[in-house]
């Protein structure tokens, strides 16, 4: 792999306040976020006690998921 490809795993959530609350709760570290792109998403990045990164992402619209793919990989 090259970088500055970034393996992770990433799950959506409905309401991203309850997440950062949630990892604030667990004493998760907040690595990068919530980070806005307005009227599109939010998400927030951290990792396990293995340093895997983990992203939580909040999409405002209804986008299929494939569309949501295509647009975040072009957008990183």
């Amino acid at each position: 792999m090259k970088q500055p490809y970034c393996p992770q795993i990433a799950f959506r959530t409905e309401n991203m306040e309850e997440v950062v609350s949630m990892l604030e709760e667990r004493g998760l570290p907040i690595i990068k976020g919530p980070l806005l792109i307005q009227g599109h998403c939010s998400w927030v990045f951290t990792c396990d006690s293995d340093n895997n990164i983990i992203e939580f992402i909040q999409w405002f619209e209804d986008i299929p998921v494939i569309i949501q793919l295509i647009w975040f990989k072009k957008n990183q």
